[in-house]
């Protein structure tokens, strides 16, 4: 299941994003990676890694964030100042997507329902609109807690948007995704599906 998630994710990036393929030499994908660090000033909490993608990692917590290319927008983010590495994400954008791990070491610590609570006042907040709407599909993997799952729809610049969170903890670490993405009614499953696979991802690549 490991080596199948980032092969799904690629083929989902390529499919909504079809890049056109560079005709000059680039740098390598852990260049970028370090340079993606360096430019977020956030040296001291990720590395880069060796990947068909750019690919770095918190190394307190092990969450692993993967860009795989047709993005906007991305960014490592450092929230605290203090400690800084006790909460991070990894954020990216496109056109009709955006998705944000995060990895916090909660002092003192929380439960996962009080996180997805936190999560779910978030989502009604930035949308006043936002309604529940039911899990279409389901994705689990062997060994892996089992995560927390709501999905929203909401209203974006007149369009029907999914935005999800998903909620999982691992020892003394909260792992939260915050995925929203364009989807019609008939696109709702794939959308969950894509959600789905980022957050298994990110959940197998921190026990390994």
């Amino acid at each position: 299941m490991r080596s199948l998630l980032p092969a799904l994710l690629f083929a989902l990036s390529f499919a909504a994003t079809n890049p056109a393929l560079a005709q000059a030499p680039q740098p390598s994908r852990i260049e970028e990676a370090r340079a993606l660090i360096q430019t977020n000033g956030v040296g001291d909490v990720f590395e880069a890694l060796e990947d068909d993608s750019i690919a770095v990692r918190h190394t307190a917590s092990g969450l692993t964030c993967h860009f795989y290319g047709g993005e906007t927008r991305i960014d490592l983010i450092a929230f605290s100042q203090v400690a800084r590495s006790d909460d991070v994400g990894c954020n990216s954008e496109g056109e009709n997507r955006s998705q944000t791990l995060y990895a916090t070491r909660y002092m003192p610590p929380i439960t996962v329902d009080r996180a997805m609570g936190d999560a779910i006042a978030g989502i009604r907040n930035r949308f006043s609109d936002a309604r529940p709407t039911p899990a279409l599909m389901s994705m689990s993997t062997e060994g892996l807690s089992e995560p927390l799952i709501q999905h929203f729809l909401v209203t974006v610049r007149g369009e029907q948007w999914m935005t999800s969170a998903y909620i999982v903890q691992d020892g003394e670490w909260i792992i939260k995704l915050r995925y929203s993405q364009q989807a019609t009614n008939e696109e709702l499953m794939a959308a969950q599906l894509e959600a789905g696979a980022i957050f298994a991802l990110a959940q197998v690549e921190i026990q390994n």
